[in-house]
């Protein structure tokens, strides 16, 4: 039961975004939804006759985006930002579902509770007591009205209402805490051995039709990214000076006009100006030039863009620009002739890895000793460790800990998985805690326990939610 409890599935970890009540700005990030299409797309999510739209989508993405941020510093990798917007998208399911059940329980938040939660957040409080004053000055500082704010937290507050009804009938057992005792407080020993792909490299066969095939099947894992080359002129502004952002934009309006209106040579017509003006090297999204690292907004409308066509003036973070996409690069697969070294390897190391597989299987129910001999290779031993040591050996996990957990001294285990790579292992020694210690931890088991069995009955729920619910995300709006 406890490993059931510590894996979940992800719509209850990325829930918790909607039980905490916060507010953020409205800016728009590199990955988030194509800004041109709002008005005709309608939804970008659909929960069956909940819709979700642009402004809700932005606001949550903005927020799961800054919170990352602030734990693991600013997040500009495309693909970790294609991951957040999985997440978000996940967050606005769950919420539109538990949403529904509430409405269909005829949940409902008070007005009295509704203040009580917003007069609790610190900051609307001076000295500790909400004032209405600092209220409005900081819904306004992140660009949201009371209206909106309020039925965002109201819509948090019926969220956790239903939460909470759905894992109401939480139940543990003594034998639940035992577990969880033996589990926080114990230890182990074991002896192990990872049956790493390269044992089996030397037995991989190839030829050039197979290396061929193996290219074809996998073209996406060979394919260069979209890129693009611009072209931009760009005027410096004092963001602490409202006149010198009027006097720049002034500038490059006229210059647009004259490239755009009178069909004038961007570079010529930039220099004549006095402006500054830059051809940017061929880049894709990992690429971008150093000078434009800041400038998300820039980037995110040059990749949406045409070939051929400018951009209004955009405002950056201390320069006004003015955008011209000079070529737009579409991926391409790159042939097999050209990286013939690059396929061979991408072939034996996936070769080797099925091989490993295939082999782990077979080796299931052998004892260590004898799985080392038939793959030539020496176990590895471990002193004595936490079950909750994730960090006692190459990778340890805890499906690896848990094995070890389930079972005796003497006896092999196996095949569990580090990195998606086989592994096996014999116990070679357990060390069970004192049970002195038991009555005295018994509160704290209690309660985390408890989380982890209501997590797992809101992520079943959810799960059953979502198989009978018909879900449609518009996929068109996204940009990658």
């Amino acid at each position: 039961m406890i490993h059931k409890f510590r894996n979940v599935s992800a719509p209850v970890k990325i829930l918790l975004w909607f039980v905490i009540a916060t507010f953020v700005g409205s800016i728009f990030v590199v990955w988030g939804i194509q800004s041109g299409d709002q008005r005709s797309r309608g939804y970008v999510i659909k929960v069956n006759d909940i819709e979700i739209g642009p402004n809700e989508f932005n606001r949550t993405y903005n927020q799961v985006h800054q919170n990352i941020s602030a734990l693991f510093g600013n997040q500009g990798d495309a693909e970790i930002n294609r991951q957040i917007r999985e997440i978000v998208i996940d967050n606005l399911i769950s919420k539109a579902l538990l949403l529904q059940e509430a409405q269909r329980r005829n949940l409902r938040v008070s007005d009295q509770e509704l203040f009580n939660s917003i007069a609790a957040i610190e900051a609307f409080q001076e000295e500790g007591v909400f004032s209405r004053t600092l209220y409005r000055n900081v819904l306004e500082a992140n660009k949201l009205s009371p209206a909106i704010f309020e039925e965002m937290q109201k819509e948090s507050l019926l969220v956790e209402k239903i939460q909470n009804q759905i894992v109401a009938e939480v139940r543990i057992t003594e034998d639940d805490l035992q577990e969880e005792f033996q589990w926080q407080q114990g230890r182990v020993a074991f002896d192990y051995i990872i049956l790493f792909p390269e044992l089996f490299a030397d037995s991989v066969e190839t030829n050039e039709r197979v290396l061929r095939a193996y290219h074809e099947t996998n073209a996406k894992q060979y394919e260069t990214p979209k890129s693009i080359q611009i072209s931009y002129a760009f005027v410096p502004y004092d963001p602490q000076d409202s006149s010198t952002q009027e006097t720049a934009s002034e500038v490059l309006q006229s210059l647009r006009e004259a490239v755009v209106q009178q069909q004038k040579d961007f570079a010529t017509t930039a220099e004549e100006m006095e402006v500054e003006f830059v051809t940017s090297y061929i880049f894709d999204q990992n690429s971008i030039p150093e000078d434009l690292l800041r400038e998300t907004r820039l980037i995110r409308e040059a990749f949406l863009m045409s070939q051929g066509r400018y951009t209004n003036v955009i405002r950056g973070q201390d320069k006004l620009y003015l955008v011209k996409k000079e070529q737009d690069i579409p991926p391409m697969v790159v042939p097999y002739e050209e990286i013939q070294d690059q396929v061979l390897a991408d072939y034996i190391q996936h070769q080797s890895y099925v091989i490993a597989m295939d082999k782990a299987e077979s080796f299931r129910g052998m004892e260590l000793f004898a799985i080392a001999a038939e793959v030539n290779a020496q176990p590895e031993s471990t002193d004595l460790i936490s079950y909750m040591d994730t960090n006692g050996g190459p990778g340890f996990n805890e499906d690896v800990m848990y094995l070890a957990f389930l079972t005796e001294v003497g006896q092999t285990a196996g095949p569990a998985e580090i990195i998606n790579i086989p592994f096996f292992l014999q116990v070679t020694e357990k060390e069970t805690p004192d049970m002195e210690l038991f009555e005295s931890l018994r509160p704290l088991l209690m309660e985390e326990v408890r989380e982890r069995r209501r997590n797992e009955m809101l992520s079943d729920w959810i799960v059953e939610a979502r198989s009978r619910a018909t879900i449609n995300v518009n996929q068109s709006l996204f940009v990658d």
